[in-house]
Parts: structure tokens; sequence; C-alpha cells
């Protein structure tokens, strides 16, 4: 099956984020998607859209160049997309799960992909009242693309770890910094990628699932970081949801960033050797659980290490690259993501100082204001 990867000129950036449409008097999620759509204007159509449950609302950038070019896209669709929900009594905040709402109270939308794939998952498809940040950055080729994305992997678990935005769930402290990765992983096409040999290895992976019915097409391999032929780009999907656009920033910048430095040791014929899915399933696993205060195992020394000292470890590697892109300054405030923690850090200290999950929606709402 020839499956055309559209290549990109350069590293072009799309984002999307996934927010939470909330009752402002109850709190609780609202399936109120088609109230703020019908509100929108026809031109971003394509830009603000509903997803898998009615409460949840994602937003889409333009092709964007630069984190600026991301900011100033974000700003004026969430300025929009909040003054529209405000009018109708509603909230909308941006972390990867509602601390109190439950899933089981969530209405599937009716769009025929949406219905199909909840009858085919059951109650791990109603389970998915969840929300991602999932970051394009555009490539030149297929071949360059699955190279690159074999050693990227390596490296999701150190963006999850900066990125935890759901540490309560259905009302409970998970004791989870992340509780969405582990969530959505028990989907057959979600989790870590697999190892790639090239682009004709994954058209032929692609060619099987589709011919046995196992997805309809690769907008259903959900894997942490995919290709995404359609766009020329690799998709990293790790991410939770930040609660700021400072930290959305960050993150973009840090992901274009770090795409860049792979691509160009793939230039080079210098690219790393591909780390053991084992050693990066432990990582991830440290990084949802203990957020920015585990220990990850260090690829080539085989010895653990802390989080905060292997993302210092990798902006180092990635400071050259971040230099000619403009993206230092981004990368430069990681390091107030380290001092006063990611969403999931903030979540957890309003809750510990009010007792209340409706002051953690509150908080999280008076974030994502324009």
């Amino acid at each position: 099956m020839a499956l055309p990867f559209n290549g990109s000129e350069g590293p072009t950036i799309g984002v999307e984020v996934e927010m939470q449409i909330v009752d402002r008097k109850t709190r609780h999620l609202a399936s109120r998607i088609f109230d703020i759509l019908e509100r929108v204007p026809p031109s971003l159509h394509e830009r603000i859209k509903p997803e898998f449950t009615q409460s949840t609302l994602e937003v889409n950038t333009r092709i964007c160049h630069n984190p600026k070019e991301v900011e100033d896209n974000l700003r004026e669709l969430f300025a929009l997309t909040h003054k529209i929900a405000e009018e109708q009594g509603l909230g909308l905040l941006c972390a990867s799960t509602h601390p109190s709402s439950s899933w089981k109270n969530q209405i599937v939308t009716p769009d025929p992909r949406y219905q199909r794939l909840q009858k085919e998952f059951q109650i791990l498809g109603r389970r998915l009242n969840i929300c991602g940040f999932h970051v394009h950055i555009g490539i030149s080729d297929g071949d360059k693309t699955t190279a690159t994305l074999n050693i990227l992997r390596g490296y999701l678990p150190h963006l999850l770890a900066l990125s935890t935005s759901s540490p309560f769930w259905c009302g409970y402290n998970t004791g989870l910094y992340s509780s969405r990765i582990n969530i959505f992983e028990v989907l057959p096409t979600a989790g870590l990628p697999p190892r790639i040999k090239n682009w004709v290895e994954f058209e032929k992976l692609v060619e099987i699932l589709i011919s046995t019915r196992t997805i309809e097409s690769t907008r259903e391999i959900w894997w942490e970081a995919r290709p995404h032929p359609t766009f020329g780009t690799v998709e990293v999907r790790v991410c939770d949801s930040p609660s700021t656009v400072e930290d959305m920033l960050i993150l973009t910048a840090l992901i274009q960033t770090l795409v860049v430095w792979l691509c160009r040791l793939y230039d080079r014929k210098e690219l790393p050797g591909i780390p053991l899915r084992q050693l990066v399933e432990e990582n991830r696993w440290q990084a949802a659980r203990h957020g920015l205060d585990g220990y990850f195992i260090d690829y080539t020394t085989h010895r653990t290490i802390p989080i905060r000292r292997a993302v210092k470890n990798l902006l180092t590697r990635l400071n050259d690259t971040a230099g000619t892109l403009g993206t230092l300054p981004y990368l430069e405030q990681v390091d107030r993501i380290f001092s006063q923690g990611t969403s999931a850090h903030h979540q957890l200290r309003v809750f510990e100082k009010t007792g209340s999950l409706l002051a953690v929606v509150d908080d999280l709402m008076e974030k994502m204001k324009p």
C-alpha cells in the first residue's frame, strides 16, 4: 500500500489543544459543545471542533513557523471561545482530566466515527473523558520521520513529566501526576510507538491494519508520537494538557527544537542508538507516577538519575539548535516549571489548601482566562 508522505519544507508547527467545557454554577462538565459551535464563525470551523465527548472542545492552530506565531493564534482562538462560553454561563479549562466529574455522565458526540469507536471499545471508550495537547512538527520525508521517531520516543517521558495535569479523576486523588496517560494506553493502537525500520515498513503496517479492519485510517493509530502522512509531520501526543498558554509555548518550543535536533543528527548520520522499549516504559511510568520528582533510567549508563537532571541534560544537548531556531528564551523557562511545578502540582496545592475539588476547577478556569 502506497502511503505518500507530504513532506514539509521546514519545521513548521501545528498545535491541537483539547479543552473542557464546564457549567460555571456547578463547575461540573457540561455537554454543551454544539451550543458553542453554532456561534463559531464558519471561517473557523476547521479551527474550533468537537471531540469524542460533548463536554470537550478542540482548538487547532493554523500552520505556524515559530512559538510566537503559535501564541498569537492560540490567544485569538481562546479569546473567542471563552467569550462564546461565558455568554452561555459556561467556562473553559485546560487539564487532562476534570477533578470531580465522572466519565459515566458524559455523552459521546453523535459523529459516525465516534459512534463506531464507542461501539468497538465499549467501557474503555466511555472512559476516555480525557484531554491532550498535540504538537505537529514538519519533516521533509518519511524515512527521516521514522528514523527520528525511534529516538524521539526515548524523550517522551521527559515531555510528560513537564506537562502533567491529571492528578484527579472522577473525584479521586489518583496518587499519580498523570492519570490520563494510563487511561488512554489501554486502547490497542495507543501507547508508545513501536520501533519502525523505515517508511516502507510503516506503510506495510498500515496496510495490514486497514486490510484486517483493525483501523480505518492512520487517524486511528494513537501512539504517543506518530507520523502524520497527510500533514507531513511527526505528531507528539504524549503531553497532558498544560493549564496555561505559557506552559503550552514552552512545550511547543521544546518539541520543535527536539525534532529539529534529531533531524539534523539524521542528516549527519549521527543518530544515537535506539533506546530499549522497556526502559522507555519505565521512565514513562516514573513521569506519570512521580512527575518531576521521579527517577529515569539513563539509556546509556543504565543508572538512575533524577528526572529534573535528565531534562536539564536534554536541554544542554538542545542548546545550539535552540539558538539557531530562536527557541532558547522558551527553553530557559523550563526552570520556572522546575520551581513552580506543572498544572498537577498547582492542582494538588489548591486542594491541600482548600479541601475542595470545585476550588481546583475554579483555579483552572481562572488560569485560562484570556
